[in-house]
């Protein structure tokens, strides 16, 4: 369903046609991340002198502001926003959809790893399970490497007609809501979190009522 715009790299001819189709696309796009509480996933985490430890990552939702409290998951870590930029620069609140870092007191380099969440305190589940609605495009065997925000995680896969749960070697932070790919040693499909913290019982018929509320809407 998105736009299809031929580019050249080379020439720049359609340079203008794809920054229109990108900014159609974003004011298309659903105001739920700025609504929901803040998430942001650690792609990098590194020490600066005399500052300390600092995490980059896309925030995915909510905003995160100098002096917000936050937790770190699955690690279980409590912190606090000392400062925030936004391509190097300082400002005072972040949102959803940026490019961030954020400087975190009190946590040293070696606690923290690519795959972590930053969040708000207490608004997500960590997850060892995930019930899905797949969507494959090769048969999904079943043990799969599991690709959500900055992490992947083996997994077994349980499943039912087009539903699935994600048993995970380790654990992860979903929610409802939530793309995941499913990967071998090729891509083979994916799936939407219709329960991230779901009971280790496998109910496909729950799920039916979870995707009828339209988990696209909600996370």
């Amino acid at each position: 369903g998105a736009e299809v715009v031929a580019v050249s790299a080379r020439t720049g001819v359609g340079l203008d046609e794809l920054r229109a189709a990108l900014a159609r696309a974003a004011a298309a796009g659903p105001v739920r991340a700025r609504e929901a509480p803040t998430r942001l996933y650690v792609d990098r985490a590194f020490t600066v002198a005399g500052a300390g430890t600092v995490v980059t990552g896309t925030l995915w939702s909510g905003s995160i502001a100098p002096g917000d409290e936050l937790r770190v998951e699955p690690a279980g870590l409590r912190t606090r926003a000392r400062s925030v930029q936004v391509h190097d620069r300082p400002v005072e609140r972040a949102g959803a959809g940026q490019r961030v870092a954020v400087n975190l007191p009190g946590i040293s380099r070696s606690q923290l790893r690519r795959g972590e969440a930053l969040l708000e305190p207490g608004a997500y589940p960590v997850s060892w399970r995930l019930d899905v609605a797949l969507e494959e495009l090769e048969p999904v065997p079943p043990a799969v490497t599991v690709h959500l925000g900055t992490s992947d995680v083996p997994a077994r896969v349980v499943r039912q007609g087009r539903f699935a749960q994600l048993r995970l070697r380790e654990p992860v932070v979903a929610a409802r809501g939530d793309r995941v790919v499913l990967r071998t040693e090729t891509t083979v499909g994916g799936g939407i979190v219709l329960d991230p913290s779901p009971p280790r019982r496998f109910d496909p018929q729950r799920l039916e009522v979870l995707e009828r509320e339209d988990p696209e809407e909600i996370v």
